[in-house]
């Protein structure tokens, strides 16, 4: 097992370094890989399970950017064939998005390999609490950040192939970039799993999402709080090799159930997680907090 952290240096904030803290106590045979500002990634040419990045300053955010720029292919690639996972927790989640929009109204162009874009709001920070759903297990942590993201081409909604149930999507008239929306077998929108088909929190349809190969899911169904941005109760990005998400925690330490699904994923869950008694004490206290009637998180 190989797991490469990402400038580690700059991405540091909000203690997400401590989801490889806890990651290498829970993976003690695996190798650790943390690549410098100055390092090529080791991804780029050698066989890697896991890559990790977490949140940074919104200055970095720009410089990861441009170190990561000629390697998108590499990327799409490993995502596409899925060969490595990418877990990418707090504001790490923009990158891969197709812009982000500063405070003065201009765009630093992202990775583009997501159809979601971020608006930045600095000096005003967003805070919350997040209480959401995950394959049927809650997810409990927090967000803290400056910006929202949103799904791009809004006007794209209705135009496209739909997602029938069990069906496959095939690619629309741009370029050969697939739109999709979420749709049930008798017709019906099921907005809650899919970021294409995105609704507000009353129901509304709000957008479609056009992506550029696999089909693009929400990470998690926000129940209390706020998601990608404060009119939708979806959350993060998930596809088979892909787990995004704005919340923050840690995650893998305030969430043994994700934790546990993680290392399923990457074929290293033995059944028991390390100081297994005390993180799930913890979690459950904090989801009983978390899940009391009338509680407003935001």
């Amino acid at each position: 097992m190989r797991v490469e952290i990402l400038y580690p240096q700059v991405c540091c904030l909000y203690g997400d370094k401590a989801n490889m803290m806890y990651l290498r106590r829970c993976l003690p045979e695996a190798e650790f890989i943390e690549t410098s500002l100055t390092d090529e990634p080791s991804f780029v040419r050698e066989d890697i399970d896991l890559v990790y990045l977490c949140s940074m300053s919104e200055q970095n955010q720009e410089v990861v950017i441009d170190l990561l720029t000629p390697y998108r292919d590499r990327i799409r690639s490993l995502m596409d064939e899925e060969r490595t996972v990418f877990l990418l927790t707090g504001n790490a989640l923009e990158l891969v998005g197709t812009y982000i929009e500063r405070e003065d109204g201009s765009r630093k162009e992202a990775l583009g390999l997501f159809g979601l874009h971020a608006v930045r709001q600095t000096p005003r920070r967003f805070n919350s609490l997040i209480l959401a759903d995950f394959l049927g297990a809650k997810i409990v942590g927090y967000t803290s950040r400056f910006s929202h993201s949103y799904v791009d081409e809004p006007d794209l909604y209705g135009r496209g192939t739909d997602v029938e149930a069990g069906g496959v999507s095939s690619p629309g008239a741009e370029g050969g970039i697939i739109t999709k929306t979420a749709r049930t077998g008798d017709g019906s929108r099921d907005p809650a799993t899919l970021l294409g088909g995105e609704t507000t929190k009353d129901g509304n349809d709000l957008a479609i999402m056009p992506y550029p190969y696999d089909p693009q899911m929400s990470l998690f169904t926000v129940v209390k709080g706020v998601g990608l941005n404060p009119d939708t109760t979806l959350e993060g990005i998930l596809t088979p090799s892909v787990y995004a998400t704005y919340l923050l925690g840690p995650l893998l330490i305030a969430n043994p159930d994700f934790t546990k699904h993680l290392l399923e994923k990457l074929g290293a869950h033995t059944g028991t997680l390390p100081f297994d008694k005390e993180v799930q004490l913890a979690y459950e206290k904090k989801l009983a907090e978390y899940s009391k009637p009338g509680l407003d998180l935001e």
